[in-house]
C-alpha cells in the first residue's frame, strides 16, 4: 500500500513540477473578434526557451495578430502564421539567465477574426509546445485546453445559475435550447410530464457558456412537458409546450 501511494505522490509532484501553458475558456458575446489570452506557469522551473502553437478552424475564424506581453518582448521571438490553421509562437531569451521565465506569466493575446460565429464545437485546439532551459527542450510541458464558445444570445453568463431559451415554444415536437450555463461540467438532461414522470435521461458535457441542446417530443402527444437540467451544484426546470 506504502509503495502505491509513493507512487502516486511521486506523480503528483511530477505533474506540478512541470511547465504549462495556460489556455483559457472564454464566451465571445456578439462581435467580430476574439482576444484569446495565453499565459505559462513555470511551477519553479527557469524556463529560457519557449515554442508554442495554436491549431484553429479557418472555416470559423481567421488568425489576425499577436500582442506580446511586456515580459515577451524581453526575448527573441518569433512568429510564424503558416496559413494552414496554424499560428506558433517561439522565443528564446537572448540574455541567457537575465530575462527567463521563472514564475507564472503572461505571454501574450492570440487576435482572430470571426468568419462564421454557428459554431458548437470550440474552433480552437492547443498543438506543439516545448520548454527548455536556455535553448533546448528539455522540460515537459502540459497544457490545460480552453475553449471559445459564441454567446448569440446576447444574455451574460451568472455563475450563480443555468439560463435558457427554447425555440419554438410551442413545437410541433423538435426543440432548441440554448442553454447558458454557469460551469463546465457534466449536466443531466431529463425530460417528464406534468404528473413528474420521467420520459427521458441523459447525460452531456457541456462548457461554461452558451451550449446548444436539441430535443425531440415528436413520439409523445400534445400537452405541457419539462425539461430539467442538473449538474452537482444547479438545477434549472424549463416548460415546454408541445402542440
Amino acid at each position: 500500500m506504502l509503495r502505491y501511494i509513493l507512487i502516486a505522490l511521486l506523480t503528483i509532484n511530477s505533474l506540478y513540477s512541470q511547465v504549462q501553458f495556460q489556455v483559457p475558456g472564454i464566451t465571445v458575446t456578439p462581435a467580430n473578434t476574439i482576444d484569446l489570452p495565453v499565459t505559462i506557469q513555470t511551477n519553479g522551473n527557469v524556463v529560457g526557451s519557449l515554442e508554442f502553437a495554436l491549431n484553429y478552424d479557418q472555416s470559423i475564424i481567421q488568425f489576425s495578430e499577436i500582442v506580446l506581453s511586456e515580459k515577451t518582448q524581453t526575448w527573441l521571438t518569433y512568429v510564424m502564421d503558416t496559413g494552414s490553421g496554424k499560428v506558433r509562437w517561439g522565443g528564446y531569451d537572448r540574455t541567457h539567465g537575465q530575462h527567463s521565465v521563472n514564475t507564472p506569466t503572461a505571454l501574450f493575446i492570440l487576435k482572430f477574426n470571426i468568419l462564421n460565429p454557428n459554431w458548437i464545437t470550440t474552433p480552437i485546439t492547443v498543438g506543439r509546445k516545448t520548454a527548455g532551459d536556455v535553448q533546448g527542450w528539455d522540460i515537459a510541458v502540459t497544457n490545460t485546453d480552453g475553449y471559445v464558445n459564441y454567446n448569440k444570445t446576447g444574455i451574460p453568463v451568472d455563475e450563480t445559475k443555468i439560463q435558457g431559451i427554447i425555440h419554438p415554444n410551442p413545437t410541433d415536437g423538435l426543440v432548441t435550447v440554448d442553454l447558458i450555463l454557469p460551469v463546465s461540467d457534466y449536466y443531466k438532461i431529463t425530460i417528464l410530464n406534468l404528473n413528474g414522470s420521467e420520459l427521458r435521461r441523459r447525460v452531456e458535457q457541456y462548457i461554461k457558456g452558451v451550449n446548444i441542446l436539441e430535443e425531440d417530443l415528436t413520439p409523445y402527444p400534445s400537452g405541457t412537458y419539462l425539461l430539467n437540467i442538473t449538474t452537482r451544484d444547479f438545477t434549472q426546470t424549463f416548460k415546454i409546450i408541445k402542440k
